[in-house]
């Protein structure tokens, strides 16, 4: 009797031990990729329930933004619903416009004092300047979020269709407390200065698979969060203003004048005023424009940014 009484002890543990795993999927994510995404996740979470959180995506991409907003109440009165234990061993992960979806509920948990195991975020769809310290403390672990410069759907559509960068592309503005990054790395890069078909040809960065990769790397301990390589604080940024349609330069071949640090100074030839004009860039180390100028050369401005930039010992 005293045998059977452990081992119903030792199944109610593991029982309870085990937690489930939400992953709220991106943009035109259908049956059967779902399929494999489930599988993928149960590999990285052995013996977690795995519940695909679908929302009502569509084509139209605006559409879609205001649907994943409307999709954040459910899924918190579905977390509100759980117990507090069955709370704090669930994972949120999202993936593209679901890293908006999950920022914005752990946003909202937070507000009413309630916690989950763990948040992660998967190359987000959601403005890099969004305030994450309520995200942050939403959740028991650290929240992991995984960005790549190289998501080429990330660094072109969004930005465009936005007119700001993303979370899932730069990292945030201000990192919070209790908030990790990791940059994933490709074979493949996808550079700023890219042709327009190598950019849509390497638009599979993107996809969830490639981030599941990385996350069970990371959950392996094979992976060490992303840590500058300098210190950027002290480069005093133009004063200029960066017109809002110049957010991401023109998909088209651009020419690397000079490159320090992770920033890139390059001129492209564009049409303006219907006239050929050469645009000079600056990009800083997360890809984002920090100067520019139509015609004249900005040399001089880049060799006193390497100046300014300190190399982090």
């Amino acid at each position: 009797m005293r045998r059977i009484f452990l081992f119903l002890a030792c199944c109610h543990f593991i029982v309870a031990a085990a937690g489930e795993v939400i992953f709220v999927p991106g943009w035109l994510t259908e049956y059967p990729i779902l399929s494999q995404y489930h599988n993928d996740l149960q590999t990285i979470y052995p013996g977690n329930r795995i519940n695909i959180w679908r929302w009502e995506s569509c084509h139209t991409w605006k559409k879609s933004i205001k649907n994943a907003d409307a999709a954040v109440p459910e899924l918190v009165e579905y977390l509100s619903n759980l117990s507090e234990e069955e709370r704090r061993s669930t994972t949120l992960i999202g993936h593209s416009l679901g890293g908006r979806i999950v920022v914005k509920t752990a946003t909202i948990l937070a507000q009413n004092q309630m916690r989950v195991q763990a948040v992660i975020l998967l190359g987000s769809a959601i403005d890099c300047n969004t305030s994450l310290a309520l995200c942050a403390a939403a959740s028991e672990e650290p929240v992991i979020s995984i960005f790549s410069f190289n998501d080429s759907v990330l660094k072109y559509a969004y930005a465009n269709a936005e007119k700001c960068y993303a979370l899932g592309f730069c990292g945030p503005s201000h990192i919070p407390d209790h908030f990790v990054q990791y940059k994933l790395e490709t074979s493949d890069l996808v550079s700023t200065y890219t042709h327009i078909t190598t950019a849509f040809k390497e638009c599979s960065v993107h996809m969830a698979e490639q981030y599941f990769r990385e996350l069970l790397l990371i959950k392996q301990g094979q992976k060490t969060p992303y840590r500058p390589r300098y210190d950027y604080s002290q480069v005093k940024r133009s004063s200029t203003p960066v017109p809002k349609h110049m957010v991401i330069p023109p998909l088209c071949e651009m020419q690397v004048l000079d490159s320090y640090a992770g920033w890139v100074l390059t001129s492209v030839d564009v049409n303006f005023c219907y006239q050929s004009v050469t645009l000079y860039l600056i990009f800083d180390h997360n890809g984002k424009i920090a100067d520019w100028s139509i015609c004249l050369p900005l040399n001089s401005r880049f060799d006193e940014i390497k100046g300014q930039i300190i190399a982090l010992p």
